[in-house]
């Protein structure tokens, strides 16, 4: 089964702080797990999760890797 992951356009809050925002379905990763993994690589309120509709939006100070996200299944 593959994932699919849309990275949505990066969205600036300051000159120098890029945030970006992407999409994971929630059938493709472990809640727990990527939350874990949020918290390990960015710190507590670093960034921030949201679900609607099974789709997990994610908002983080840089961009998840492939591997990242597949540590979360």
């Amino acid at each position: 089964m593959s994932t699919t992951v849309q990275i949505l356009t990066p969205m600036v809050e300051a000159p120098d702080n890029t945030e970006i925002c992407l999409e994971i379905p929630g059938r493709s990763v472990h809640p727990s797990k990527l939350t874990a993994m949020l918290r390990s690589k960015f710190g507590i309120g670093a960034y921030d999760i949201m679900m609607a509709r099974n789709v997990y939006t994610i908002r983080t100070p840089r961009r998840l890797s492939a591997d990242d996200i597949a540590r979360c299944r």
